[in-house]
């Protein structure tokens, strides 16, 4: 058997580094907003323990284990990089560093100084939908308020929902499709997907985006059943629940689809 001190001498190499972001390792990206604090931490295995260094956008250089930014610009959006190395030294040998890299992609979320409507329309105008001009011939005004324009998203939104729902209502029987997300300032909200038969073939419509309070089966549960009391889609007509595989969605206690 090996003795303690024999282990404690054991010259191993570096393992792979593993980048991390409040404690979870970054498989390929991770998202931050602009102006925003962020620690990226890398960590390896090897004897002698190892050293590190970061390489990020913008020729940006820093040494140690832990890689603090007090305030990420969007000038820091690309690949941020972690080497890790050791040097073994045999017994009467030649010293060898053993050098390893992991790779993370720094995605700065930057929010428009401007209003969403200003930033709506400047996308559109760049992917050529000129008619929008239209909307300035008048001169007194430009109908581009946010007011004016949630108002006529609702219109417009509420006009094809009510064409989705009456083909959902001629429809023999139904499914529903949902699944669970967070939004960019951590709300949570639902998706709601609805597949049925239209004149024979199968078709799938998204329906509504729900604002739920937590992510537990019962406030999920709720929100379905208002959404579809709300469309008046018989209950009776709904044959099938699809979600991912989450306790509070398909649980066979508790579960959404309980």
């Amino acid at each position: 058997m090996l003795s303690q001190n024999m282990i404690k001498n054991l010259r191993v190499e570096i393992s792979t580094p593993i980048v991390s972001y409040r404690g979870f390792a970054i498989i390929s990206h991770v998202r931050v907003i602009s102006g925003r604090s962020m620690t990226l931490n890398c960590s390896s295995l090897g004897n002698p323990s190892p050293a590190y260094a970061w390489t990020y956008p913008g020729g940006g250089s820093h040494v140690g284990p832990n890689l603090i930014f007090t305030s990420v610009q969007t000038t820091l959006a690309g690949n941020v990089t972690c080497t890790a190395w050791n040097t073994l030294s045999p017994t009467g040998g030649t010293a060898l560093v053993k050098t390893k890299q992991a790779t993370a992609s720094l995605q700065v979320l930057y929010f428009y100084p401007g209003t969403e409507t200003d930033l709506s329309f400047e996308l559109a105008n760049r992917m050529g939908m000129k008619v929008l001009n239209m909307l300035t011939l008048g001169g007194n005004t430009n109908y581009t308020s946010n007011d004016f324009v949630h108002k006529t998203v609702v219109l417009f939104g509420n006009v094809i929902f009510r064409n989705i729902v009456a083909e959902i209502q001629q429809s023999p029987f139904y499914s529903v499709m949902i699944d669970k997300t967070t939004d960019i300032v951590t709300h949570s909200q639902l998706t709601i997907y609805v597949r049925y038969l239209n004149q024979g073939a199968s078709k799938t419509a998204f329906c509504s985006l729900v604002k739920v309070h937590r992510g537990k089966s019962d406030t999920i549960r709720a929100a379905v059943v208002q959404f579809l009391r709300d469309a008046e889609l018989p209950l009776n007509k709904m044959c099938a629940f699809g979600s991912d595989g989450a306790a509070a969605m398909l649980g066979k206690k508790n579960g959404v689809a309980a």
